[in-house]
């Protein structure tokens, strides 16, 4: 595939590695053998502990978490600063994003959609802590937030029962026992987290679904998505916002250090329509606010879905589109859309530490730095998949 340079408001250019267009599913159809050469051997907990000095993304050292499936079985994990695993567990099914508490110390991840599982691993030793199952009669979003002071895990579920959205709480001074669940007020809540003042905010997709259908939207012609802010503690709705179309499932958000959310949004009317995917909504603001600039035939080859959505220290803004093979970059400064680059089913992006420079991932098992306008491969493992996000440790 041929690299091209994408004219903008600021240039930007795709250089690197021409991937294969191959769906997750082709790829794993399509592996037939491991390419243990480009694996670089697993670390043992001592090594690893060794190698930092302490838990991941201590003393400078950046380190990242992602889910992955290799040779048809799913694993969580933590990279360090070169892409190497560090350590991995096997779990049930796909595992979607992971949660970082803020000492550092735990790593938890949910399962995918409509999986039932949680697994929590100790960054200080590697190991895994008794895998978890959802309450009786519900399941996992794929996404979760420790608040702020480190006591408690917030997960986004579906009480499939009554099609209502639930954030589930879960103590770390028990072991990570279910201790309580509020409203997510409103159906499908995917990703969620913490403004500095520790409002709970969620994006709530709008759509139904229910275990015994798989992954099948139930509710296409009725779906309100809306963004939520809660007080968690006291389970009551502040605020909320819908996006400028019923059909736009909002589904995965970042928080910006002035507290500003940004969204990306999954579109699920026809391919061929035109609406935003992306929005921001700052504080004290009336609505939701789509980027400006985006021309629609950039727009169009995002093909309807956003995956990953990160902001950087300089409040530039990546997202991801996996089935469009497109790194996007946005500025929250002034609301604009700065430029596009290509990239084989990229799904994880993140920003460690105080850093400008953008980490990605790919479900061709490539791990990539974004640095002056073009991407560079740190890593690549045959046959192996990455899933659609990256966590990162805070770094001292």
């Amino acid at each position: 595939m041929q690299m091209m340079e994408i004219e903008s408001v600021t240039r930007l250019s795709g250089v690197g590695l021409a991937g294969r267009t191959m769906s997750r599913r082709r790829l794993l159809a399509g592996a037939t053998r491991l390419m243990l050469t480009s694996l670089l051997p697993l670390q043992t907990v001592q090594g690893a502990i060794s190698h930092f000095g302490s838990a991941p993304g201590k003393a400078g050292v950046p380190a990242l978490a992602s889910a992955f499936t290799l040779e048809e079985r799913h694993y969580i994990g933590v990279l360090d600063g070169l892409g190497s695993i560090l350590w991995k567990h096997e779990v049930p099914s796909r595992g979607h994003a992971a949660a970082v508490s803020p000492d550092r110390r735990w790593v938890a991840f949910s399962a995918r959609r409509p999986g039932t599982w949680l697994a929590v691993i100790n960054a200080e030793s590697g190991a895994l802590l008794p895998i978890q199952t959802a309450a009786e009669g519900y399941h996992y979003y794929g996404h979760a937030v420790f608040t702020h002071d480190g006591a408690y895990l917030l997960t986004t579920e579906n009480d499939f029962g009554h099609g209502m959205g639930k954030i589930g709480i879960y103590e770390v001074a028990t072991q990570f026992s279910r201790v309580g669940e509020l409203s997510a007020f409103g159906v499908g809540p995917h990703e969620l987290g913490l403004l500095s003042n520790g409002t709970l905010v969620v994006a709530n997709g709008g759509i139904l679904t229910h275990p015994d259908y798989e992954r099948r939207k139930l509710n296409l012609d009725t779906m309100a998505p809306r963004l939520s802010y809660i007080d968690w503690q006291k389970g009551e709705l502040l605020r909320e916002f819908a996006p400028p179309h019923a059909k736009l499932s909002l589904r995965h958000m970042a928080i910006a250090a002035d507290d500003t959310v940004v969204l990306g949004a999954q579109y699920q009317g026809p391919l061929d329509d035109d609406w935003p995917l992306v929005f921001f909504h700052r504080q004290g603001s009336d609505r939701l606010q789509p980027f400006a600039g985006h021309p629609p035939e950039q727009r169009r080859m995002l093909q309807q879905y956003i995956a990953s959505v990160v902001v950087a220290p300089d409040n530039r803004v990546v997202t991801t589109a996996p089935r469009g093979n497109r790194v996007s970059f946005w500025s929250l400064e002034d609301g604009r859309w700065l430029g596009d680059a290509p990239r084989t089913d990229v799904g994880g992006a993140a920003f460690p530490g105080n850093t400008t420079t953008c980490w990605v991932s790919s479900g061709d098992g490539g791990i990539y730095q974004w640095q002056a306008e073009k991407f560079d491969l740190v890593q690549r493992t045959e046959w192996l998949q990455w899933d659609n996000h990256l966590s990162v440790f805070p770094v001292s």
